[in-house]
């Protein structure tokens, strides 16, 4: 295997994470208590998110995206990301994969 692996940490920052939220919803130009109306939540609410305070349940995340026309990934910033290089390293399992693959055999 050739290449190199990036691994994020599973948590995630609340502060970045909540300025990047605040920074997609000030782009969009929509307000706090417009997105609230049209979100059918309190204005507290966005305000939390802004801050880093909360995040949005999946449900809110995913409509606040459509609104925003953005991903879900756009509002998340994982807490750190290690990147390994693997270098010129090739298992065992790879090698078997990569010449059943080339001698056309079936089960790889």
């Amino acid at each position: 295997m050739v290449g190199t692996l990036c691994y994020s940490d599973s948590r995630l920052d609340p502060a970045a994470s909540g300025k990047r939220i605040a920074g997609l919803i000030d782009e969009s130009g929509f307000t706090d208590k417009k997105l609230s109306e049209i979100m059918g939540i309190s204005v507290q609410s966005i305000h939390k998110w802004r801050h880093g305070k909360n995040f949005p349940d999946i449900e809110n995340m995913y409509i606040l995206s459509r609104i925003l026309n953005v991903k879900v990934d756009d509002f998340l910033v994982p807490l750190m990301k290690i990147q390994i290089d693997f270098g010129e390293l090739e298992t065992t399992e790879s090698r078997r994969r990569r010449l059943c693959f080339w001698m056309n055999w079936k089960k790889y």
